[in-house]
């Protein structure tokens, strides 16, 4: 198979890789669409491991099942997030992907194309996760409700629950926005009060209604208590009551995170068990309109493109949409 794959001296090269090998709890996937996301270019860039295939985000449809796997079945146009760029066997930019067959969800059919599909991804696992996953900000998760009324502000740097004093990092990264407007679609799906600046430009990325005008007022009146969640390394100093929190998607993958002293995590079973549930509820979110999919920026060239993509992130030419590559 064709796969973009990390070379020495931090450069990544289409070339040619055996198709992973599936195991017993495993799914082979044949990719249709890929999502780039901003750590794709930092393991291009420093990141990643000579011999890995990169990219984090695809969509395709299963073409090969272990066998302990009972769902989903050979032909379902399934998603997910794998971690590419660290970890063998791994990589979504491939025009082949392995993965655990309950790390994926299920796309129920005529709702989102492939492109659409594949930006459901680790932006959205990471609002998932530092949303709901036990020891983060401890929203009502769907399809329950918060009783009574409740506001989530979400900024540039930060999501913060206006109750509590504790906050949870979702990222290191400048600010991803493609996490931004899952956190308010999810908050908004559990019931809250979502407060958030946006662009006249941005807000279109949204569905009409996560929206409600509000003023500054309001905002001026509420920021005196509250629960945090930054979604970036950016903004100003922390209140000394609130409970300062780091989360790492990639800890419902299962696996064990190092990419350096400060950044390292040890397997969360929890993480794992709490995203595989999650994400049986996603086909519903997603069938009944409630989840909307990131806007897509189709990159012309397929794989062979990666390299000119990954230059255009480095370079922050990105705004609010994912690139999004055909395999």
């Amino acid at each position: 198979m064709k796969a973009v794959v990390m070379q020495e001296g931090y450069t990544v090269a289409l070339i040619d890789q055996p198709v992973p090998t599936i195991g017993d709890d495993d799914i082979l996937v044949k990719t249709v669409a890929v999502a780039q996301n901003p750590t794709d270019w930092r393991h291009a860039a420093h990141l990643g491991k000579p011999g890995m295939v990169i990219g984090l985000d695809w969509s395709g449809r299963v073409i090969q099942t272990g066998k302990h796997v009972s769902a989903p079945v050979v032909g379902q146009h399934v998603a997910g997030f794998v971690a590419g760029g660290t970890h063998a066997g791994s990589g979504a930019f491939a025009e082949y992907v392995k993965t655990p067959a309950d790390l994926v969800w299920e796309v129920p059919e005529g709702t989102l194309s492939d492109e659409e599909a594949s930006t459901l991804g680790c932006a959205f696992w990471t609002a998932v996760q530092g949303l709901y996953a036990p020891g983060r900000l401890g929203l009502v998760e769907p399809p329950a409700k918060v009783e009574g009324e409740r506001w989530v502000l979400i900024t540039a740097a930060a999501v913060r629950i206006f109750n509590g004093h504790s906050a949870v990092r979702l990222t290191d990264h400048p600010l991803e926005a493609s996490v931004g407007q899952f956190a308010i679609q999810l908050a908004h799906i559990s019931g809250y009060k979502v407060v958030t600046t946006a662009s006249p430009r941005n807000l279109a990325c949204l569905p009409p209604w996560a929206l409600t005008p509000y003023s500054i007022t309001t905002i001026q009146k509420c920021r005196r208590q509250g629960r945090a969640c930054p979604l970036a390394h950016i903004g100003g100093e922390v209140r000394d009551d609130v409970e300062m929190m780091m989360t790492m998607v990639y800890t419902a993958l299962g696996d064990a995170v190092d990419f350096g002293p400060e950044m390292r995590w040890s397997v969360s079973p929890e993480d794992r068990a709490h995203m595989v549930a999650f994400l049986k509820k996603v086909p519903k979110l997603v069938a009944e309109e409630k989840l909307k999919p990131n806007p897509v920026k189709l990159w012309e060239g397929g794989l062979a493109a990666v390299p000119e993509g990954l230059q255009h992130a480095r370079e922050g030419k990105v705004r609010a949409e994912k690139i999004v590559y055909r395999v």
